[in-house]
C-alpha cells in the first residue's frame, strides 16, 4: 500500500513548501500512487495558493505499512 504526498515549493523562497496527503485512500500498486499524484498535482496547480511563483511541484509514493 502507498501513500500518496505532493510537495510544492516557491523557487523564490526555496525552503517554503506546502505538502498535500492524499486523504482519500491508500494505493495499492506504485503506478496507481503515481497517478493519483498527477491527479493531486493538477488540483493543487488549478487552486490559488500563498506561495510566491514560479514553483517546484514534486510527488512522493510513501510505502505504508499495515499495524
Amino acid at each position: 500500500m502507498f501513500k500518496t504526498l505532493v510537495m510544492l515549493c516557491s523557487l523564490q523562497v526555496p525552503d517554503l513548501c506546502l505538502v498535500f496527503e492524499d486523504t482519500i485512500r491508500l494505493r495499492d500498486t506504485r503506478k496507481e500512487c503515481e497517478e493519483r499524484a498527477t491527479e493531486m498535482a493538477t488540483q493543487v496547480l488549478s487552486t490559488p495558493v500563498p506561495l510566491p511563483p514560479p514553483y517546484s511541484l514534486h510527488y512522493k509514493c510513501e510505502v505504508e505499512t499495515s499495524t
